[in-house]
């Protein structure tokens, strides 16, 4: 499901269960500074505050390049309800699927991100990857309790 982001940073259109849900951004003024100073994420009531270190990766500059949509209708045992925020960089084309960014999915009941992704293109208008991003080798120990909680899917037995 895509969800709306109000100006406000109000996430629309997920169920109550999940609220209040929303994302703070504070973009940098500076050319010369790393874009993103701040970033803020509340789901089921559960805020996170990405460390310093990880906004480094990302090269967004406005919230109109930052799109969100979540998943809570398959089978929670096999993967966790989740929400996948995209931080897109500047020049992205919100009608080609291979806009290069920032993919952060996180869990939608308890707010901790669970991966992160950087989308490579890999072929112009033909393809693009995502790549993993250590996380558990970017942030210190105390860092990773307060945010992460890594992606574990259950496979279905045959």
């Amino acid at each position: 499901m895509v969800i709306e982001i109000r100006k406000d940073g109000t996430f629309v259109g997920l169920p109550k269960d999940f609220t209040p849900a929303s994302i703070q951004v504070e973009f940098s003024s500076s050319p010369t500074d790393q874009p993103i100073r701040s970033l803020a994420i509340t789901l089921s009531g559960h805020t996170i505050q990405i460390p310093a270190i990880l906004l480094k990766t990302m090269n967004c500059q406005s919230i109109d390049a930052v799109f969100a949509s979540a998943s809570w209708y398959h089978d929670e045992k096999l993967l966790p309800f989740y929400m996948q925020i995209e931080f897109l960089e500047p020049g992205f084309d919100k009608l080609r699927p291979d806009n290069p960014g920032i993919v952060m999915l996180l869990n939608l009941r308890t707010g901790m991100v669970m991966e992160v992704r950087r989308i490579v293109i890999t072929k112009p208008r033909e393809s693009w990857e995502g790549r993993l991003i250590d996380i558990e080798k970017l942030c210190s120990p105390r860092e990773l309790k307060e945010f992460y909680s890594p992606l574990l899917i259950n496979k279905r037995r045959r």
